[in-house]
């Protein structure tokens, strides 16, 4: 995977809402839905770029122009579904890590951000994996 470059729609188990929170989008800011986010010192989001402090998971897709104040609704915890190649069934409580805003691996480069932890293999030859997060915007 790669940074994101158009909505990318996500599964949840369970209900996510209790996770839901609103935030302001910062400045000339595109986030695609399903994006992992990153919160700023300000308290806005912004999409996830390596060594940021992650947030949670954008609910829609926006663009902002030049303004700030625009609002966007992340889920800032719960359990999401996310392709993590070179995965088996042992690696249930792995930390999972997140470089980019598509990004997600089991490996840690040396300045990912811990998102959150496996914890259900979708099928048993599957990557993809429910992943138990919790982001800074609900702390």
């Amino acid at each position: 995977m790669a940074a994101l470059t158009k909505d990318t729609p996500r599964s949840y188990m369970g209900n996510a809402a209790p996770g839901l929170r609103l935030f302001k989008v910062a400045a000339n800011t595109t986030i695609y839905q399903g994006g992992a986010l990153a919160k700023t010192a300000t308290g806005e989001v912004s999409p996830f770029t390596d060594g940021d402090v992650f947030a949670g998971f954008a609910s829609d897709g926006i663009k902002t122009d030049d303004s700030t104040g625009v609002d966007l609704e992340v889920y800032t915890e719960g359990k999401i579904l996310l392709n993590i190649s070179a995965s088996t069934a042992s690696a249930i409580g792995t930390s999972v890590y997140v470089t980019t805003d598509g990004d997600f691996s089991l490996t840690d480069s040396g300045s990912d951000t811990v998102l959150g932890v496996l914890y259900h293999q979708k099928s048993a030859s599957s990557t993809w994996w429910y992943v138990d997060f919790k982001g800074a915007g609900n702390q």
